[in-house]
């Protein structure tokens, strides 16, 4: 079975999990704790899309059960004005959830509330009780740590420290630097739990680890020296079997991936494209270690229509993070975009947003 029949298998096996009065739903995350997969995604009910000018935009979590490939319950996490016990949300969208397994017992979700150009957006984060099936009704602030101290969790922060370490950011006088800064992915590298911090208009992106009690994030390094050439967003990184990281950015000048490499996390080089992606599109990649193996994604531009950018992904394997080989390419009838990909076992198990972002599907590989 070639790559294109393992991927359309695998989509047409796959289950929709968001629910039918969503309309628009995106950025899926998962995790998977005795046996379901617990996912986050942001939703509305109002219209397709997303757009962080939109204060309807909600956050949600489907409960998804692995034997019986069930949606068990969906959840409504955080939404503007919402009233919790000791604070009050501000109005504004409820932005890019992401979720992590902090003990068997206990899941944590973070997410941020947004109304760009009219107040600062904040990160919080909320735990979730496994055998009660329920969230605290408690929310707090979520912090990021740089060389300049503990601060909270914003453009702001993140674009100072930056700065301050020679970093130039792109559009640093654009309107929106008050908005959208997310944990954009969460991964494990040495058992270790790593995240990814992302600045999507500024262009910075960042390498972190977890503070103990997962209260903050604390920069390691910023991912790819800025030129005025690109724009890069969305990054992935991995730590290659030479003890090197390896990251993938999303570019947005000319519509293609770009990668940067670093000897210890802390110093990377300039981006710079590879002729292993030659038709890339402006979406977000994979690239994460899942068991003994290294996996990249990415989306790529159709060739009978190369306007459409986010309807084919592909996914290479590899063993050394030198040769990779195709394993799956998912071509998708409307789109197969953000997906994340999870091992249980001896399973790879996948979420994505399909559509113009109306739906999410989790399904698994061979």
């Amino acid at each position: 079975m070639n790559a294109t029949e393992k991927g359309d298998r695998a989509l047409k096996n796959a289950i929709v999990i968001s629910g039918e009065n969503m309309k628009g739903v995106h950025d899926a995350q998962f995790v998977i704790a005795g046996g379901k997969a617990y996912v986050v995604y942001e939703a509305n009910d109002v219209r397709a899309n997303e757009n962080p000018f939109w204060d309807f935009i909600y956050c949600a979590m489907s409960v998804v059960d692995l034997k019986t490939r069930s949606v068990e319950r969906i959840y409504k996490i955080a939404y503007s004005e919402q009233k919790f016990e000791n604070m009050t949300l501000e109005k504004g969208c409820t932005f890019v959830p992401r979720i992590i397994k902090l003990n068997d017992g206990t899941l944590r979700v973070f997410f941020t509330s947004e109304s760009p150009n009219s107040r600062p957006s904040h990160c919080y984060y909320m735990d979730f009780d496994v055998k009660k099936g329920e969230f605290s009704n408690k929310i707090n602030l979520f912090y990021l740590k740089t060389k300049d101290g503990i601060g909270e969790f914003n453009n702001k922060t993140l674009l100072d420290a930056a700065l301050s370490s020679g970093i130039p950011a792109r559009d640093v006088s654009a309107p929106f630097l008050n908005c959208c800064t997310f944990i954009f992915d969460i991964f494990y590298s040495d058992d270790m739990p790593m995240a990814i911090v992302n600045a999507f208009w500024t262009g910075i992106n960042a390498l972190a680890k977890w503070a103990d009690d997962f209260s903050y994030l604390e920069i390691i390094g910023f991912i790819g020296k800025h030129t005025d050439r690109f724009k890069t967003t969305e990054s992935n990184a991995v730590k290659t079997p030479s003890g090197e990281w390896l990251a993938i950015l999303r570019e947005e000048t000319k519509f293609n991936y770009v990668f940067s490499e670093s000897p210890d996390g802390v110093n990377w080089s300039k981006v710079h494209y590879s002729p292993l992606i030659t038709n890339g599109a402006s979406s977000k990649p994979i690239l994460r270690k899942l068991g003994d193996r290294y996996y990249l994604g990415y989306n790529y531009s159709n060739d009978r229509n190369p306007t459409v950018m986010r309807n084919n992904f592909r996914l290479l394997r590899s063993s050394d993070c030198e040769s990779w080989e195709e394993y799956y390419d998912f071509k998708a009838a409307t789109t197969f975009q953000y997906p994340t990909f999870e091992l249980c076992g001896d399973t790879i198990y996948f979420v994505a947003s399909q559509g113009d972002k109306e739906q999410i599907i989790f399904g698994n590989l061979e």
